[in-house]
């Protein structure tokens, strides 16, 4: 009967845990989805659901719950979730919660205190590229900007040892202003007269574009009238010449063969009376008739 209670008791229990298990596996795959789409408002209530109700504390799980505060602003809660992620005995993971921190310090310009936290994250993790460039690049700000303070002292100082000099120096840059600002006037003078002058000679161009089509239109109306007058003059002297022999039988509608025909037939009637006058003439006159 005791072996029989505690086979039930262990089946029981080994069902409880894995109905567990697959709640935090749904869960994680919930707000893991969710993060990928930007609601991390869902995703961040997911995290925090496995850690305070389900009581998970795997440090990826607190790793993702800060990422999720952190895209929404809030940096007090991510914060918290990074610095616990930095005693991790996940090398990556703990790399990644200075990276953070590191990250979170720069935007609030406390460059200082960034380098040495992606300094750490180095430490932790070397193989962690990002916090590399983050780290070289800052480092390489820090100094540029350390040359220019260490710039500005210098000629600070030397305005303060030698103020005749910083005295000069600035009358000499005042004149330089002085001198590129009259010469950019100059050169504006110039480029205005050369602007008026500009206009002054398309004003004349087309004054003389205009007198150019006036005399062209003067001499066309002056062909026209001369070629006018020639016309008239042809037609005069065509009028005062004799009419030509086609001209006068178009006048008179009759084609050039029908008076050609014509003429034959005069000639031909012409010659009939030649020839009969020539046979009354060689008649012997009756002799009760005079010749006469």
């Amino acid at each position: 009967m005791k072996y029989l209670l505690l086979t039930i008791w262990l089946l029981i229990g080994t069902d409880n845990t894995l109905t567990r298990i697959a709640r935090i596996n749904e869960l994680k795959k919930q707000a893991q989805e969710a993060f990928l789409k930007k609601d991390f408002v869902t995703a961040a209530e997911k995290y925090k659901f496995l850690i305070d109700s389900m009581n998970v504390k795997e440090d990826q799980v607190w790793l993702n719950l800060a990422h999720a505060n952190y895209e929404l602003k809030d940096s007090t809660q991510a914060k918290n979730g990074y610095l616990q992620l930095t005693s991790s005995t996940n090398h990556q993971i703990k790399s990644l919660a200075y990276q953070q921190l590191g990250v979170m310090e720069t935007e609030k310009q406390n460059f200082e205190k960034s380098l040495s936290l992606f300094k750490a994250s180095l430490k932790a993790d070397p193989t962690n590229e990002e916090s590399r460039y983050n780290y070289e690049l800052l480092k390489k700000m820090m100094q540029e900007q350390d040359q220019q303070n260490h710039d500005q002292d210098q000629e600070n100082q030397e305005q303060q040892n030698h103020p005749d000099k910083n005295r000069d120096q600035q009358d000499q840059q005042n004149n330089q202003k002085q001198d590129q600002q009259d010469q950019k006037e100059n050169q504006q003078q110039p480029e205005d007269q050369e602007g008026g002058n500009q206009d002054q000679r398309e004003q004349q161009q087309q004054e003389q574009e205009q007198q150019n089509q006036q005399e062209e239109s003067k001499g066309q109306q002056q062909e026209s009238k001369l070629e006018q007058q020639n016309q008239d003059n042809q037609q005069q002297q065509e009028q005062a010449q004799p009419k030509s022999t086609v001209e006068k039988l178009e006048e008179m509608n009759i084609t050039e063969e029908k008076a050609r025909m014509i003429l034959e037939a005069m000639r031909n009637n012409e010659i009939q009376y030649i020839q009969q006058k020539q046979r009354k003439a060689t008649e012997r006159p009756d002799s009760g008739k005079p010749d006469w």
